[in-house]
């Protein structure tokens, strides 16, 4: 359990630095808003409500492990929650089903985006490509590891 209580301790710390950088992010982003001019308010306000999506779901997040973290029996909760072998196996089936299905979509919103509009159409190719080889690499990593 000493070994489990270290890493959600370093879980901790990720995310309290995560949650820092995203909050220095937002505070840039909010002071230096009047030097893009070229880029539109939508866009801005955009990137706001994403980075402040993310501060609530960190500090929830955040919040979830620092409880488990101080209570033993909370911890002990978390680790089977985390190490229950048939979640880990629905996890891991899950992955890989929405993976498929999503380079499945995007492969169909290419050919159509072949006829409406070219750099789209390049931009989804990318990231069939990008996540094909992220794919592939983590196949291999994964084989020689297990």
């Amino acid at each position: 359990m000493k070994n489990f209580k270290a890493e959600v301790h370093k879980r901790i710390l990720l995310r309290r630095f995560l949650l820092a950088g995203i909050i220095v992010i937002d505070v840039l982003l909010n002071v230096f808003r009047d030097q893009f001019s070229n880029v539109s308010d939508y866009a801005l306000g955009y990137q706001t409500g994403v980075l402040i999506g993310l501060m609530i779901l960190l500090s929830i997040n955040l919040y979830m492990y620092e409880r488990s973290y101080r209570n033993e029996d909370r911890l002990k909760i978390l680790y089977i929650k985390e190490h229950d072998e048939r979640k880990v196996l629905i996890k891991s089936k899950m992955a890989m089903g929405t993976l498929f299905i999503s380079i499945g979509l995007l492969g169909v919103a290419t050919m159509i985006a072949v006829y409406i509009n070219q750099t789209v159409a390049f931009t989804l190719i990318s990231v069939i490509y990008g996540m094909g080889i992220i794919l592939c690499i983590l196949k291999v990593y994964y084989s020689k590891k297990y």
